[in-house]
């Protein structure tokens, strides 16, 4: 089963659930809103940071620039002094060129001390093949064959940004100047980076035009420019050409991270060595000078603000939830309590309680309906007693008037047999006849008890018997056969008594020769079954379906009418009727036949119905 079914299917079966679906589908909209606001509003975030930083990081590039103008306007001012290039050409004698070059250190120092960020200002006299800078004086220096030599004198006068290399030599660090050590190029100091020019610049035909001056700055100095940007330690900051070569880097080791694909890219999520963050790449480049500034700095900082709105929409959404299902089930409670109550109410007043009462506390639709069921018990029990005694008055009435019709019919039938007797016999048997009949109604009219135990009512039945074989003399037989557990079982007062009439009077009355009546009585499962059989003729087929009929007719709930006196079928129809009322539809009499053979009237009973005489034994 897929979670959606099984979502429906609770839906389905429980308020609860549905309750707390509607109230999370309102709140649907909302969420979706909050996120997308919260998406987008780190968006516009992420822009204005940016766009910020780049102002700051052009604004840096600008400081940058005018810094690095001022250091070729200084180069310039230098390759076209006139008397720092007459100084060079006046070349007379070894002597007149010594006391020159020492002029020319004098003002060299005197520049490199009014160019306070500058780190060194030096030149290369082309007569002497000397160096001269404030640190070292002059010195002897092997310049013909560098690179960067060869490219300053081919520049003609233009300016040469010389980039060392990443490995080139570091100065000693004993020594006050970096440049003292006589070996040391001054334009390979991996600390540094140099502008040169050629001296003789805008004086044509001058015999300086092979020497050089150089200009060198602190890369830290560059950098400087760009600290303001730095805010954590694991932001750095790359300087690059427009060559693509690194001119500076606040990174100790630039070859660990990928800087050359950054170059005029923003990008964010990267990954470098030395932070666990990911980190966000902006890239910008100067008009002036084409140089690029690379910032790395953590997306942390980027995402700072963003961040807090989200953790704040986050605990909105998880509050907004929250409620959601805490209201919710509030409102269910306040549902499922008084509802609760009422099926408790139900469930008891269907067991039997009907005085049942709900407490009800409520003012709104749950306390009216809580009002109304208890008004509903009060109600439907007071019917149910008035009912109750009402049927129970009818069915007494009845059956006392059934019992009463009972008494005359059978007065008749005896008395008619007590005519015949005393004329075609003695007056002894007549006497014996009479005897057995007044023994009869007097069991037979007690008053108080309505049941009798099989005992005493085949005790009973013996009267009735006993004046029938005085009337046909030793024509009937008569057998008994009661069980030891049905002997103490009750069952209503004469209600066997029709069936034997019955059987005698329409079974072996009417059979030459007499037979025998046959009583038994016995518990079959949870019945007990009493047969009342006589060896009659039998009943034809025909007839005895008529009787089947009638007899099914017969329930508790409809009654016939005994209004008017009935002479067809009145024994058995009494005896159904009765057993009905008293003991419900479970009990009964069949009537069985075979021609030729006999008859036999069944009574089923239920045994639990059986247990004491009061109403009968049956229930009430």
């Amino acid at each position: 089963m897929t979670p959606l079914v099984t979502l429906v299917d609770l839906m389905r079966r429980s308020v609860q659930w549905r309750l707390t679906f509607y109230f999370l589908l309102i709140l649907t909209p909302i969420i979706a809103v909050s996120l997308y606001a919260l998406d987008r509003s780190e968006q516009i975030v992420r822009e204005q940071v940016d766009v910020r930083t780049r102002e700051a990081m052009l604004s840096s590039m600008d400081q940058i620039d005018m810094f690095m103008n001022n250091v070729d306007q200084l180069t310039v001012h230098i390759s076209g002094n006139k008397e720092m290039n007459r100084l060079l050409t006046n070349q007379d004698s070894p002597t007149k060129t010594i006391l020159n070059a020492v002029t020319l250190k004098r003002q060299i120092v005197d520049i490199a001390l009014m160019s306070k960020q500058v780190e060194n200002v030096w030149m290369i006299v082309d007569p002497l093949g000397t160096l001269i800078s404030p640190a070292t004086g002059g010195r002897p220096f092997h310049y013909a064959d560098l690179d960067w030599y060869q490219a300053t004198i081919a520049a003609q006068g233009g300016v040469v940004l010389i980039l060392p290399s990443q490995d080139a030599p570091q100065p000693h660090p004993q020594q006050t100047y970096m440049y003292g050590d006589p070996a040391f190029d001054p334009a390979q100091n991996a600390e540094l980076l140099t502008l040169t020019r050629k001296m003789g610049l805008g004086i044509h035909g001058s015999a300086a035009s092979r020497s050089v001056v150089g200009v060198s700055v602190s890369k830290k100095t560059l950098l400087e420019f760009g600290n303001r940007l730095l805010f954590t330690d694991d932001s750095h900051i790359f300087l690059v050409s427009p060559q693509g070569e690194l001119i500076a880097s606040t990174l100790s080791e630039p070859a660990s991270v990928p800087w050359r694909e950054w170059v005029g890219r923003n990008v964010s999520g990267r990954r470098v060595p030395y932070s666990s963050d990911p980190m966000y790449v902006t890239s910008v480049s100067s008009q002036s000078s084409d140089w690029s500034m690379i910032l790395i700095q953590p997306e942390r900082l980027i995402k700072h603000e963003p961040a807090q709105l989200q953790r704040f929409t986050v605990v909105m959404i998880a509050v907004s939830l929250l409620l959601a299902c805490g209201v919710s089930l509030v409102v269910y409670s306040g549902i499922a309590s008084p509802m609760r109550g009422l099926l408790n109410g139900m469930r008891q007043w269907k067991s039997g309680n009907r005085q049942v009462q709900l407490p009800n506390y409520r003012k709104d639709e749950f306390g009216l309906l809580t009002e109304e069921f208890n008004r509903m018990v009060e109600l439907q029990d007071r019917y149910i007693r008035e009912s109750y005694e009402h049927l129970l008055q009818k069915t007494e009435t009845e059956l006392k008037f059934l019992q009463s019709q009972i008494n005359p019919h059978f007065l008749y039938n005896t008395l008619d047999s007590i005519y015949w007797e005393t004329r075609n016999y003695e007056a002894g048997a007549s006497s014996e006849m009479v005897l057995c009949l007044s023994k009869f109604f007097r069991l037979s009219l007690m008053k108080g008890r309505q049941a009798f135990t099989m005992q005493e009512t085949m005790e009973h039945l013996k009267y009735y018997i006993r004046i029938q074989q005085l009337r046909f003399g030793d024509s009937i037989a008569f057998e008994q056969r009661i069980s030891p557990e049905s002997a103490g079982l009750f069952v209503l007062k004469l209600i066997l008594q029709p069936l034997v009439e019955n059987a005698i009077v329409h079974g072996l009355e009417k059979k030459p020769g007499g037979g025998t009546l046959t009583i038994s009585s016995g518990v079959e499962g949870d019945d007990l079954v009493i047969r009342v059989e006589d060896t009659g003729n039998g009943i034809p087929e025909e007839r005895l379906r008529y009787i089947r009929e009638e007899l099914d007719k017969v329930t508790g709930q409809s009654l016939r009418s005994f209004s008017q006196p009935r002479v067809e079928l009145f024994g058995l129809a009494n005896v159904q009727t009765r057993l009905k009322l008293y003991y419900g539809e479970g009990s009964g009499v069949v009537v069985e036949s075979e021609g030729g053979r006999g008859t036999r009237s069944v009574v089923r009973i239920p045994v639990e119905l059986c247990g004491s005489e009061s109403r009968g034994g049956g229930a009430a």
